[in-house]
């Protein structure tokens, strides 16, 4: 009887490794799938360059015919260097590594002189954003994505200043490090594209017609950023 006891209960330990491999496959695949599964938060932030394009446009007070800012030098391009900073709200699709977000963005003050008229700007953005992950190595997965949505400057020329709707695309190339189920940090390389509704900043009297002076502008900037998520 002893013998015969001896053997099952051998036979029962020989098992054990088979059930903890399987446990541990198990909860393997559900950290897995809590990663990347559900809703997310995080905050962002970086540093980029900032080119900015006024496009200067004369238009005829009488007929309203535009021409184009080749013929007068107002107004110029400018460029700094600019910090931003966001929050977003996102979800995470289903096993997969897939995700969409909304997220609310603003930047450092960006200002120049191009040795006639003082130039500055302030950007915020509300985006829609979508990214993919196409790779993995450990715990990084390496990602890229687009967003779309809108951008609102806040512009000023010397004593001249506006508020300025557009419209801004982006794109991102990066990476996201996975710390736990629960937490991420992402980095990498980003650039954005805005531009802006026409305005009115004065006017101009040339060869006895009066024109209005508008201007358009346009911006690029491209940077690095740095993110931490957290996944409910």
């Amino acid at each position: 009887m002893k013998k015969i006891f001896l053997m099952l209960f051998g036979s029962l330990l020989s098992t054990l490794p088979i059930y903890a491999n399987d446990y541990d496959s198990a909860h393997q695949n559900l950290t897995d799938i809590k990663k990347n599964n559900g809703l997310f938060i995080g905050i962002d932030g970086g540093y980029a360059l900032n080119y900015t394009y006024l496009d200067t446009i004369l238009e005829d007070q009488v007929n309203g015919h535009k021409y184009n800012g080749y013929i007068i030098d107002e107004y110029d391009d400018y460029s700094d260097g600019i910090f931003d900073y966001g929050i977003k709200i996102g979800w995470y699709f289903k096993n997969s590594d897939m995700r969409t977000y909304i997220t609310y963005k603003r930047n450092t003050k960006a200002k120049d002189n191009d040795g006639y008229s003082d130039f500055s700007d302030k950007v915020s953005k509300v985006l829609l954003g979508y990214d993919i992950a196409f790779a993995k190595a450990g715990d990084f997965r390496f990602a890229a994505g687009g967003t779309i949505g809108y951008a609102n400057m806040k512009l000023k020329i010397d004593d001249y200043s506006a508020s300025y709707d557009g419209f801004d695309i982006g794109g991102k190339i990066g990476a996201i490090y996975d710390i736990n189920s629960h937490n991420e940090i992402e980095f990498g390389l980003r650039a954005n594209y805005s531009f802006y509704q026409e305005k009115t900043v004065g006017d101009r009297y040339i060869g006895g017609r009066t024109y209005d002076i508008n201007i358009k502008p346009y911006q690029l900037n491209l940077g690095f950023y740095l993110g931490y998520n957290f996944k409910f």
